[in-house]
C-alpha cells in the first residue's frame, strides 16, 4: 500500500502550440495496470495516450493526457500506481478509476485532531455534568 494523495490538483487545458515539457514515457491504462501488477477490468472504449513529463503539472493537450512524475520515470509499481492515480482522480478517467478504486491499494493518512479523552466519546450527559462540575469548581467559569 501506498499512502494516498488527498489533494491532486486539477489538470489544466493546453493548446498543442503551448510549449510541452519533455515526455519521458508514453504509456496507456492497460500498461499501467500490468506495471502495478493490477487487472485492468475495462475493455473496449477509446485507448487515451498518457504522456509522463518532467515537472508536477498534470494536463491535457486534445486527447491525450500529459501526467508529471518528476524528474525520472521508473517503471516500477509504485509510479505506475501514482500515476493511475492521477488519471482516476485528477482527470476522472473511467478506466483508471474502475481499476485503483475499490481495492484497498493506497492508505488514507493518519487522522490529525485532538487526543481522545477515553476510549470512547462522552455522551451529552457526561459532557454536561462535567461542565457543571468545572464551574462549581471555578475552572474555565
Amino acid at each position: 500500500m501506498i499512502p494516498f494523495t488527498p489533494l491532486i490538483p486539477a489538470p489544466r487545458i493546453r493548446s498543442a502550440e503551448n510549449d510541452l515539457p519533455r515526455v519521458l514515457a508514453r504509456v496507456d491504462v492497460p500498461e499501467l495496470c500490468a506495471i502495478a501488477g493490477i487487472l485492468c477490468c475495462v475493455s473496449g472504449g477509446e485507448r487515451r495516450s498518457v504522456a509522463c513529463v518532467v515537472g508536477t503539472d498534470h494536463f491535457a493537450v486534445d486527447r491525450d493526457y500529459f501526467v508529471g512524475v518528476g524528474d525520472e520515470w521508473v517503471r516500477n509499481q509504485t509510479a505506475a500506481l501514482r500515476v493511475l492515480e492521477v488519471l482516476a482522480h485528477s482527470f476522472h478517467d473511467y478506466a483508471a478509476r474502475e481499476c485503483v478504486c475499490g481495492k484497498r491499494l493506497f492508505s488514507l493518512p493518519k487522522r490529525r485532531g485532538r487526543p481522545l479523552k477515553g476510549v470512547r466519546a462522552q455522551t451529552a450527559r457526561e459532557r454536561m455534568a462535567a461542565m457543571r462540575l468545572r464551574k462549581r469548581s471555578g475552572v474555565g467559569a
